[in-house]
């Protein structure tokens, strides 16, 4: 997990060699276990007698830390029961406080939905820097399918990522396609993409959200079944947030404020209905739709981020 190898990275930038170390049980009852817990900067956080190693215990015990923060031993991530080195009374581990930036002062409880969710990734290789780093990533996929008088689908796919940084990177993909019993076939394509940065707000799991680019792509074909070439061109889409233009469509905004906690209960409902002839159906994915036609050029003539193409590629 992203989580995971986050923890290596700054164990390992501190200096610590990961090693494999003899483990015997725990101290056995009668024998308490000294723990002795430091920063990354050799400072003390806690040193306190255990009668059996269990990281949520040490953790409750030192102030400020949270159930994401990550003890190490030996270079090693250690949770649940911790063993005692053989032959000791004594332990001594590192804790890692994880660096999510603007979601730094999200509360544990938004900090577990978006777990739970699955919404916490590594930041992809090509966007992360020297240590790996973790966001938040969601997408949801929405699907209606209709079978009277022809047949047809039309799909919503979003994704979102907000980078520890505090930038937020948001695409949509929209299709509506229909095949007559004539054979006649129409469908209709858009794709959006839009960056922005985001800082926190006097409410917690709540962002203020500024948009600094946006741009779409349209397509229509009557060749049977998808888009096929797309041959349109990417066009910018003008920014006015006092007109309150902006890319609603993408990320359900508030007045210019993103609620994590709406946004989990809404793309966390997955459902599937039946009804006459048509069927709808909405599912959580890992990744959005590719976005076509871009590359690091196309982005800068859109005056938009080129280094953000990874993420409009990403499936």
């Amino acid at each position: 997990m992203g989580i995971e190898k986050a923890v290596k990275a700054m164990a390992a930038s501190a200096g610590t060699t990961p090693r494999a170390v003899p483990f015997e049980g725990s101290g056995g009852p009668g024998s308490p276990v000294r723990v002795t817990v430091t920063n990354l900067n050799g400072e003390t956080l806690l040193e306190q007698e255990f009668d059996s190693v269990n990281s949520a215990d040490v953790l409750s015990k030192i102030p400020s830390a949270s159930c994401f923060d990550k003890l190490t031993l030996g270079g090693d991530m250690v949770s649940g029961n911790i063993p005692v080195p053989a032959g000791s009374g004594q332990l001594s581990l590192i804790l890692v406080r994880l660096d999510l930036g603007v979601l730094s002062g999200v509360d544990e409880e938004m900090m577990k939905v978006l777990q739970d969710f699955g919404a916490i990734q590594e930041v992809p290789a090509p966007m992360s820097g020297k240590v790996k780093r973790d966001c938040v990533s969601m997408a949801k996929r929405d699907n209606e399918h209709c079978s009277g008088g022809g047949f047809g689908d039309t799909d919503y796919v979003h994704h979102i990522m907000l980078l520890p940084d505090g930038r937020i990177l948001a695409k949509y993909h929209f299709s509506s396609d229909y095949m007559e019993h004539s054979g006649d076939y129409n469908g209709t394509w858009t794709w959006e993409i839009a960056e922005g940065r985001v800082t926190p707000a006097d409410e917690p799991g709540v962002l203020e959200v500024e948009w600094t680019g946006w741009a779409e792509l349209k397509h229509r074909s009557s060749e049977p079944f998808g888009p096929g070439t797309v041959t349109n061109q990417w066009e910018a889409k003008v920014i006015d947030k006092e007109a309150k233009r902006g890319p609603s469509t993408l990320v359900p905004t508030e007045h210019g404020r993103l609620s994590l906690t709406k946004l989990c209960e809404k793309w966390a409902k997955e459902d599937k209905k039946d009804y006459g002839c048509g069927r709808t159906k909405s599912v959580r994915i890992e990744k959005g739709e590719v976005m076509p036609n871009l590359s690091e050029e196309i982005l800068k003539g859109l005056s938009m981020n080129p280094a953000h193409l990874t993420f409009w590629q990403l499936k």
